[in-house]
Order: structure tokens, then C-alpha cells, then sequence
């Protein structure tokens, strides 16, 4: 535990949730999903996690203000160069220019730790919440105190540390004024599909495509012909619990990125204590599940896509594209505005009408040299490339990257 005061604020970093949850779930109700403690307790659970997690809780007059979530995350750059070239996602490609750059001056045992106040599972600003009171500029200067209190009271052997703060979105009012001020990255855009008014249901969406994108439509959902789809119940996703974390760990063992495993019964356990918020449709053939996808209720009109799981033995049903036209008409059937695919798979995601949406992040490298050579390393990466296409009739042309 480590506690410091800044101005009128008692600042405590604990590296256990348990310690601060009873001040933590003071605002519970306000509290985004993903700042839930039952579901960072789930995160804590999940396999093969690389990160190390913190907490961090702010007091003004013996009551909680503000909470914030950080993840540490320490690498040697020897081999990461070679194994990392071809892969995609920034901090893939960041590792790689890092190894090249770095280890090319220093040698084999160079390594680097990252301190991150944000969730590096998921896209988006869900690393830390404040009442309203607190204004914007005060919140960004209580996050640099933490992340100076974390470099200065959390010894690491790392050559290199880097302070962060994700995921900032274009229009995001939250700004720094440290002198100098982070170096501002941009990330790979999120995917966000907006939902016009007045559909009734995935028909009304797909009419408005282009003629080549409802026959794509409509093959592919040909393809799946013999499935059923469902929202499912508590009880049918305690029931399917088995299946759905099977299903689950098939699309984990092909993935390029094994950031963490999820835990048994994950998927159980969150739609027990959420059954309102995560929720999950599930695509069934002979009443046996096949496919599922799990979305996360931002608040009344935006969701976001979760985890997802699919038999490998179904590749010619095209399980994967029937379940985003799965999810767009759920959203429109619970007249949901927005959804938030994230960043993979984005050339898919666009033929269904999902647009790139910028993200940065802020960079606060410590000490001159790593401030230039993180510098350096960001001069290096490439941005990576994407067709992302316009199935609408108004648009003709491929977007461009934003």
C-alpha cells in the first residue's frame, strides 16, 4: 500500500482490490462495467495475464471521489524484434521498433515496463472514473500524481519506463497542461457502427447497402440457413456454461495476440452479477450452441461487443459474419443507437457499416534519454494498413483512414 496527499486529495494505491473495495463500491452505481470491482476481480482471475494490476482511490473529505485502475507491464526486448515483425496492433509494432532500436545499442538484456492507467483488454477511456465535481483539468492532474507516485515508489529494474493514459477519443475534453505534455500517439481506430432512426430491424438496415452489399448479405446469411438465434437467459447461460467457454477458447487458441485467457465460468459469473448490462446471443443448430457473442451495455443507447465464441468446424457457415448482422439487429430491436466493435477484424466490420474512430494515447516517458529514445521508436512505426470499405448507398468510395 502507498498513500500520498496532492493538495486537498488523499491518494492511496492499493495492489489488492479488497483493501479500498468498500470505498471503491461507494459509487457502484455510477461506476462504468468495466470499473465494476466484480469484474476487475474477473480480470484478476483470467489466465496467462502478462500485466500487473493496481488500484488507486481518491479521497476529498474522508469520502471517495475518484478510482482508478492501472496495469504495469514488463518485457525484455531481446527476441521481440524477430517474433513481432509481421504481427499487427501498436504495441506489437511498438515492441518490434523498441527491440530494434534499443537492443541494437544496448544488447540483449534491455528491457522496458510500461505503468498504464487504462484497460489494456479493450478500447476506449475505461481506466478511471470521477464524480462530477471534479473538473476536467483536476482529474488529469491527479492521474499524473499517480503515475509519478508509481514511478517514484515502485522500484523496477527496466531500463526503460513509460507512463500511459488510454484510450482518448476525438472528442475527448480532457487535456493536459504539464510542461512538457505526453507525447500524443495514435492508436489503431476503434470500429463504431451508428444505427439510423426509425428501423425495425436488420431488413430496414440492410436496404440501405449498396446492391453488391445485400447480396453479400444475403449469401451469407444463406450460409447459416439452419441456424437459431437467441438472447439468452440467465439460466440458459449458466446451463450453457461449459459450451460457451469451449466455444470461447476455440477462438483463442487461433488468435495472433494471446493478451490474456479468460477463466471458467467467466462468462457465467459476470451475467450473474450483470444480467442486465452483459448479455449474450447466442446461434444454435439442432439446439446445440454453435456461436455466441457477448456485449457489454455502455447505458441505454450503446453497447459494446465483447468476447466471442464459434465452433471451427462450422468455417462455411460463416459464423463470424453472421454474428456482426446478429449483433446490428439486436441493437436495433432494443433501439440501440451505437456499437463498439473494436479494433480487430476492421475491414470486416466496415462492409457492415462500421466506421474507424479515432483513439490516442498519452506517452509520459521518464527521464530525457527515454523521452528520445521513445521518441525514436515512434518515428518507426508504420501505420497499419486497412481497406476499409462503404457498404451504403451514399457513399461510394472506400473510407480513409481518419
Amino acid at each position: 500500500m502507498h498513500q500520498f496527499k496532492f493538495e486537498s486529495f488523499i491518494i492511496q494505491i492499493e495492489e489488492r482490490l479488497d483493501a479500498i473495495q468498500s470505498q471503491w463500491d461507494f459509487h457502484r452505481k455510477q461506476l462504468p462495467f468495466f470499473l465494476q470491482s466484480f469484474y476487475l476481480k474477473e480480470l484478476e482471475r483470467c489466465h496467462n495475464r502478462p500485466f500487473k494490476q493496481r488500484y488507486c482511490c481518491v479521497m476529498l473529505n474522508s469520502k471517495c471521489v475518484g478510482v482508478a485502475v492501472l496495469q504495469s507491464l514488463q518485457f525484455n526486448l531481446s527476441g521481440i524484434a524477430d517474433s513481432s515483425r509481421q504481427k499487427s496492433g501498436f504495441w506489437t509494432r511498438m515492441a518490434y521498433a523498441a527491440g530494434r532500436n534499443i537492443s541494437s545499442c544496448l544488447g540483449n538484456k534491455a528491457s522496458i515496463e510500461l505503468h498504464c492507467i487504462g484497460n489494456q483488454t479493450i478500447s476506449g477511456t475505461h481506466g478511471f472514473y470521477f464524480v462530477p465535481e471534479i473538473s476536467n483539468p483536476t482529474q488529469i492532474q491527479i492521474l499524473e500524481k499517480i503515475l509519478d507516485a508509481i514511478h517514484l515508489n515502485f522500484s523496477s529494474p527496466a531500463l526503460m519506463q513509460v507512463d500511459l493514459i488510454k484510450d482518448f477519443g476525438i472528442n475527448s475534453q480532457l487535456r493536459s497542461k504539464t510542461l512538457p505534455g505526453p507525447l500524443i500517439q495514435n492508436l489503431e481506430p476503434e470500429m463504431v457502427l451508428d444505427i439510423p432512426e426509425k428501423l425495425s430491424g436488420i431488413e430496414d438496415y440492410i436496404a440501405l447497402f449498396e446492391k453488391k452489399y445485400r447480396n453479400r448479405y444475403k449469401s451469407i446469411v444463406k450460409k447459416a440457413s439452419g441456424l437459431h438465434w437467441k438472447v439468452l437467459t440467465p439460466n440458459e447461460v449458466n446451463s450453457l456454461s461449459p459450451e460457451l467457454d469451449a466455444l470461447y477458447e476455440s477462438v483463442f487458441q487461433k488468435s495472433e495476440i494471446k493478451m490474456l485467457q479468460l477463466p471458467q465460468g467467466y462468462f457465467s459469473n459476470l451475467n450473474a452479477c450483470f444480467p442486465d448490462t452483459f448479455q449474450i446471443l447466442g446461434g444454435f443448430i439442432n439446439e446445440r450452441l454453435v456461436v455466441f457473442g457477448s456485449c457489454i451495455h455502455e447505458n441505454a443507447q450503446s453497447v459494446y461487443a465483447h468476447y466471442i465464441g464459434l465452433d471451427p468446424n462450422l468455417e462455411d457457415m460463416e459464423l463470424y459474419q453472421n454474428l456482426l448482422y446478429r449483433f446490428i439487429d439486436f441493437a436495433i430491436v432494443h433501439q440501440i443507437s451505437k456499437i463498439h466493435f473494436g479494433r480487430t477484424a476492421a475491414e470486416i466490420k466496415s462492409t457492415v457499416g462500421a466506421v474507424p474512430s479515432p483513439l490516442t494515447v498519452w506517452i509520459y516517458p521518464r527521464g530525457r534519454i527515454n523521452q528520445w529514445a521513445i521518441q525514436t521508436v515512434l518515428k518507426t512505426i508504420k501505420p497499419k494498413s486497412v481497406t476499409y470499405r462503404s457498404p451504403f448507398k451514399a457513399s461510394q468510395t472506400p473510407l480513409n483512414l481518419v
